[in-house]
């Protein structure tokens, strides 16, 4: 079943065209704010690549889209097989637990790629124009993470091995990005429309991020906030918390869609 639903991924043009917008964005970014403002001597990959400490438009853009880019890979593929007929077609030639345990599954990795991909040439393209220096404390100025501070996740990690702190943020944005793959594919369950399905984590994580903004003054209870690199003051105890809660709240949805809706299940 999972084989099944590669090959239909690797024929979506909307999963193509999601990773294309985010793989531009990304490019785009290398050439507008690295390579354009020059003085690239004086930098390093890890203080310029998309997902650095630093503020940047093309930066926020990116970040703003990833839950509508993550939910355009597949999300929507459940609300297509019901409206044409074809989902009886398949759960009758198959174990339909098998059906969306393999869609809930390929869609949270097709999420995540949409937007790991952009990242990774992101990064590989900040290799090719920018020192591969490690980042130096008194070095950086304004740049600079504080060492036993919660501008990032393992701090230290950053000064010592920086490529092992970007690759485990390579990891957390394709964490968020499945969640939010996953949210949309929950939310096809009970919304009539494609349109809703990938706009939904968007306006979710909107309204989430405003409630934590008005219960408690920060912006750190925010998915993005704890799985991008920047200053956040977030703690592993607060990104586990954040993490966990979402990805329990994102299976119970899809689990009680899957119950609800599809009774046959």
């Amino acid at each position: 079943m999972n084989r099944f639903f590669i090959n239909r991924l690797i024929r979506r043009k909307l999963f193509f065209l999601s990773m294309g917008i985010g793989t531009l964005l990304c490019v785009f970014h290398v050439v507008w704010d690295v390579i354009l403002p020059g003085n690239l001597y004086r930098e390093t990959v890890y203080t310029k690549w998309i997902e650095a400490l630093s503020s940047s438009e093309l930066q926020s853009l990116f970040f703003m889209l990833l839950p509508i880019l993550s939910a355009m890979a597949m999300a929507e593929l459940y609300l297509a097989d019901q409206k044409s007929g074809y989902l009886n077609v398949l759960v009758s030639r198959a174990d339909r637990r098998r059906y969306f345990r393999s869609l809930y599954i390929c869609n949270f990795v097709a999420g995540g790629l949409c937007i790991l991909i952009p990242l990774a040439v992101n990064l590989y393209a900040c290799f090719l124009v920018c020192p591969d220096r490690t980042p130096d404390l008194l070095a950086e100025g304004t740049n600079a993470v504080s060492y036993y501070g919660q501008d990032t996740l393992f701090a230290a990690l950053y000064y010592t091995h920086p490529f092992l702190h970007v690759c485990l943020y390579l990891f957390l944005g394709f964490l968020a990005a499945g969640i939010f793959a996953s949210f949309a594919l929950a939310l096809s369950f009970f919304v009539p429309s494609r349109f809703l399905v990938w706009i939904g984590p968007y306006a979710i994580n909107y309204l989430y991020i405003s409630l934590m903004l008005a219960l408690t003054g920060k912006g750190n209870y925010a998915l993005l906030s704890v799985c991008v690199q920047q200053g956040s003051q977030v703690t592993l105890k607060l990104a586990c918390g954040v993490i966990g809660l979402w990805l329990l709240a994102v299976s119970c949805l899809y689990g009680i869609g899957v119950k609800k809706r599809v009774p046959i299940v």
